[in-house]
């Protein structure tokens, strides 16, 4: 019973400090040109670089629905979470976030349950 239980706390202790994965789904405000689009985009990188537990972002976009998928790795789940309260007091965040339309957007912090590669 001993080994169940220490083997049960490592693994709740490794699934807590996994990967997370803040996957935002947006779209900018009409109006604006796709070149400022990406300036407001790549200016949130001097915000991200700055956060405790930031691995990794890749933005994608997809020209049918004129949407951005924003991919961004996060060492655990609470940097994620620090860093989207911090984002909504950044001076630097603010004007990025005052130009994507609100309504649609999809904002999802996820783990990775399943790779596959060829």
């Amino acid at each position: 019973m001993r080994k169940l239980l220490c083997l049960s706390l490592l693994l709740i202790s490794a699934h807590a400090k996994a990967e997370i994965f803040e996957i935002v789904v947006s779209k900018f405000k009409p109006g604006l040109k796709q070149s400022k689009e990406m300036e407001l985009a790549k200016s949130l990188n001097s915000f991200l670089k700055e956060q405790s537990g930031f691995n990794l972002r890749e933005v994608y976009y997809d020209e049918a629905q004129k949407s951005y998928i924003d991919i961004v790795v996060w060492s655990d789940e609470k940097s994620a979470k620090d860093a989207v309260t911090k984002a909504e007091k950044s001076p630097i965040c603010q004007p990025v976030f005052s130009q994507i339309e609100q309504s649609g957007m999809i904002f999802l912090h996820a783990k990775k349950l399943l790779s596959f590669k060829k």
